[in-house]
């Protein structure tokens, strides 16, 4: 794809990741939203060093204070707090999609998209733990183990939605 294209949908896809950080149920340890269908998607469709654009820009404008996180919060206090892991870890998780989409092997690919789910919640994991001062086995059956299978089926839902995608976009370029 062109420079040009890919800037743009760098910026669509960060928006997306945004509006679908809102579609949020607020849970007393960790919001349950969508966004991860969005960063996942990014991974799955851009060239990887765009997607990791895509992902830190989102980011970068939450950390500024725009309210881009789950329910219309912002600014760098999000990242330092509890829930500062999981956003940091979108970043890993988007990096595993980027990689398993370049994999020809499907055992392969479905491990690195295991992995880089599992990498987000570790850094979830421990950052909530050492900010709320609640040890890391109770911070993972509370604030990790519940969104675990949510998560791997919106990561897989990305992927099978990435396929339409792609074939969508080809037929832009025609």
């Amino acid at each position: 794809m062109k420079k040009s294209v890919n800037i743009t949908f760098s910026a669509l896809f960060a928006a997306l990741i945004c509006i679908l950080s809102q579609i949020c149920f607020i849970t007393p340890t960790v919001p349950l939203t969508l966004q991860i269908l969005g960063v996942a998607l990014c991974g799955f469709v851009l060239p990887l060093k765009w997607a990791l654009g895509s992902v830190l820009t989102y980011i970068a404008v939450g950390a500024l204070g725009l309210p881009v996180f789950s329910a219309f919060k912002g600014g760098f206090q999000m990242l330092i707090g509890p829930t500062g892991g999981f956003l940091l870890g979108f970043i890993l998780l988007t990096a595993g999609c980027g990689l398993a989409v370049k994999c020809n092997n499907g055992l392969l690919r479905v491990l690195i998209c295991v992995l880089g789910i599992a990498l987000c919640h570790t850094i979830g994991i421990v950052q909530y733990s050492i900010t709320t001062g609640i040890g890391i086995i109770a911070t993972f059956l509370t604030a990790s183990l519940p969104f675990l299978f949510k998560d791997a089926i919106l990561v897989f839902a990305a992927y099978f939605l990435s396929k339409f995608v792609k074939k969508r976009l080809e037929a832009l370029k025609t």
